[in-house]
């Protein structure tokens, strides 16, 4: 129940970014997975530092994908790659992400912060009422007016899976620091 409720809040997040009517940027410096994945995804424009990596991660606990994950990936980089993700689990840096469409700019670390707030700055001094109805235009032309619906499935799929002995083996897999073992199941 707590997992869910922390979700719900998340989704909500998700939901707001989505429909803000200003653009977000994810900035990453490190490892976005599982969720911080599915954050970075719902943002508008995400730059990274070269010492970031990008990974599905969920498969490793025997979970399904939330944070409107499952919604996204498709979206950005297609089918047949959002399921070699979601399958295969590779962990991206953050070049590969880039060229897979996950991530729109790559900085160099030690350049990272000011590169940043030069980008933030860039959009606050644009028309910031333009962006925001050619965001919304652009959003339901990539269909996410369905997002809530669809952050709702994800919440009701990853509750389940959850309870699961998957979830079981892949929790104690994770804070055992070793493979999850899910044929044994």
């Amino acid at each position: 129940e707590v997992f869910k409720q922390i979700l719900e809040y998340l989704h909500s997040t998700i939901s707001e970014i989505r429909r803000a009517g200003k653009p977000f940027i994810a900035a990453v410096d490190g490892i976005a997975a599982a969720g911080g994945l599915g954050l970075a995804m719902a943002c508008d424009l995400v730059v990274a530092s070269d010492r970031s990596s990008f990974e599905w991660a969920y498969s490793k606990t025997g979970l399904t994908g939330a944070e409107s994950s499952t919604f996204l990936l498709p979206r950005l980089v297609g089918l047949r790659r959002a399921l070699e993700l979601v399958l295969l689990n590779p962990r991206l840096t953050a070049a590969e992400a880039q060229r897979l469409g996950l991530v729109t700019a790559v900085y160099k670390n030690e350049e990272f912060d000011a590169r940043v707030g030069e980008l933030a700055a860039r959009l606050a001094a644009g028309p910031v009422h333009a962006y925001g109805v050619a965001k919304n235009l652009i959003n339901l032309a990539a269909g996410v007016d369905r997002l809530d619906y669809h952050l709702d499935q994800e919440l009701e799929n990853l509750a389940r899976s959850a309870d699961s002995p998957e979830f079981q083996e892949g929790i104690a897999a994770f804070f055992e620091k070793r493979e999850a073992r899910f044929s044994a199941l």
